[in-house]
């Protein structure tokens, strides 16, 4: 079965299909989300999207953090211009403005400080969050209507056939990439306001192509009037990657040394893709599934202490157990809800990526009162433990596509660091969370 790539809509040529690389580099300042969707035969063969509200704020944080970073950026000017008349139309006080709810990031990360727009507002926020999951979901249904449909004779050919069967979970790129927005324009209708404008745009389900989302005075509260009109020009690009398989077991990680942490850790941007590359041959050198990136905690410290942020894929958790394995099988928490363990992963602040799977893992933690870390773990940490309270009992990695998976060995430039019993993998707690996100997943 051949993979599909939707541009704006539009299927793509197959006869010579761009790899993922291939499409992330060649998008300049784009940024993307890899995600996992699944055939509705109760939702006429839609394609539905496992966590679309964490995938939407994903892109949302992506979007704003990629047009923070520079002042030429094609959405910078823009944007700067949509948080000044977001902040004079709704009030707010510049010495305490309300904090923007974000669910993927912990409750500790600053939203603000991370999507590099300060005086960002809740009202803009939520905007911006809602037009990437109307992004994602026009894009799925165009991939969706796109597919080929089984014809219901029997003469039907195989090219007939769907290429996404009924209940297959399948691994999508989404990538948005930047064009030329509208300019500023002066608005002189005296009709009744939309609630945004980009809604009136998309509101026929036959609209496809490159779209624009839109803020003007009217939009922001404001009352029909003249008033500038600002817009970012964006194209989209679903690829379907293949089937998104489950496996268990557990992988093998190598560490690798000398990384230095993203320029933008709170962002997935498309020249990461590029970035990357030298890093994707040392783990295939070793022949490692994974491989975790290694930096001094903070460019001052020249102490020769290395932190591990996260995997080149996936962030990476690690779990310190307070009882004993046999403890653990009857349950995260003992009879009066006390935790039996403590997780430790790297903070944003440390070069980590916010990822999807990463904010369930933290949301499913917090409910049941386990205690996170957001504090990267020490290289030297990692090895043998030598008394149970210092001990790592369990280390997995995670990411929307993946899912999560056990780490049964820990390398670095050859040695063996870290071995785990692979035939007890996955370990208690990582058990634990898979049987959580599934059950999750299943609501």
């Amino acid at each position: 079965m051949e993979s599909l790539t939707l541009v704006d809509g539009a299927l793509a040529s197959t006869e010579s299909p761009l790899s993922a690389r291939d499409l992330l580099t060649a998008q300049k300042d784009g940024i993307y989300t890899a995600l996992v969707a699944h055939c509705d035969k109760d939702a006429n063969n839609l394609l539905i999207m496992e966590h679309q509200s964490l995938h939407a704020e994903r892109l949302a944080l992506s979007l704003l953090a990629t047009a923070a970073s520079r002042a030429d950026h094609v959405w910078h000017a823009s944007l700067a211009a949509m948080i000044t008349e977001s902040r004079k139309a709704h009030a707010v006080c510049c010495c305490h403005p309300p904090i923007p709810r974000c669910s993927i990031l912990d409750t500790s990360e600053d939203l603000r400080k991370y999507s590099g727009w300060p005086m960002l507002t809740s009202a803009l926020w939520g905007d911006v969050v809602r037009y990437c999951d109307f992004i994602l979901t026009r894009a799925l249904r165009h991939l969706s209507t796109s597919m080929p449909q089984q014809k219901s004779d029997q003469s039907s050919s195989s090219s007939d056939v769907p290429p996404f069967p009924i209940a297959s979970r399948r691994a999508m790129l989404l990538i948005l990439s930047p064009t030329a927005p509208s300019p500023p324009s002066t608005s002189t209708s005296s009709s009744a306001p939309q609630a945004i404008s980009w809604v009136q745009a998309w509101s026929d389900d036959t609209y496809i192509g490159p779209i624009s989302f839109s803020l003007s005075p009217q939009t922001l509260g404001g009352g029909p009037g003249p008033g500038p009109h600002y817009s970012l020009g964006i194209s989209w690009t679903l690829r379907d990657i293949g089937p998104a398989t489950m496996t268990s077991g557990g992988i093998t990680a190598t560490l690798v040394q000398g990384c230095r942490a993203k320029d933008l850790s709170s962002a997935k941007y498309s020249a990461w893709a590029a970035e990357r590359c030298h890093l994707e041959a040392e783990r295939d050198r070793v022949g490692a599934d994974e491989a975790l990136l290694c930096h001094p905690r903070d460019a001052h410290d020249d102490s020769g202490t290395t932190i591990i942020s996260e995997g080149l894929l996936s962030n990476v958790f690690f779990v310190q157990r307070l009882h004993t394995r046999e403890e653990l099988g009857q349950g995260m928490t003992d009879k009066q809800g006390v935790p039996r363990i403590r997780l430790r992963t790297a903070g944003v602040k440390e070069g980590a990526l916010p990822g999807v799977l990463r904010a369930k893992i933290l949301q499913i933690c917090r409910s049941y009162g386990i205690q996170v870390s957001l504090e990267a773990m020490d290289t030297a940490a990692i090895g043998e433990p030598k008394n149970l309270a210092d001990s790592v009992s369990e280390i997995f990695v995670c990411n929307a596509v993946r899912g999560i998976r056990a780490v049964n060995q820990i390398r670095a430039g050859g040695k063996v660091l870290r071995l785990f019993d692979d035939s007890q993998l996955p370990g208690p707690c990582t058990r634990w969370l898979i049987e959580q996100m599934t059950r999750a997943d299943s609501v």
